[in-house]
């Protein structure tokens, strides 16, 4: 049996001129989040950064557990 465990969203920002992307980390988020939501998430995120800053990405990872299920 599959089990959602936790899912957390990393907002990777670039900012011209900068070699090291910058990453953000949400990790308390609704299971299942849209697709839309994840990346107006991201424009947040973005708007708090320098102006010439953009959101390269958002990386969505889910952490799911296994378990045995006993059949009768």
């Amino acid at each position: 049996m599959q089990t959602l465990e936790s899912t957390k969203l990393t907002v990777i920002l670039n900012e011209p001129g900068v070699e090291k992307d910058q990453k953000q980390t949400i990790a308390t988020i609704i299971a299942n989040p849209e697709e839309a939501q994840i990346l107006a998430l991201g424009d947040v995120i973005q708007s708090f950064a320098p102006e010439t800053t953009v959101c390269a990405s958002v990386l969505k990872t889910e952490q799911v557990s296994y378990t045995r299920t006993e059949e009768a």
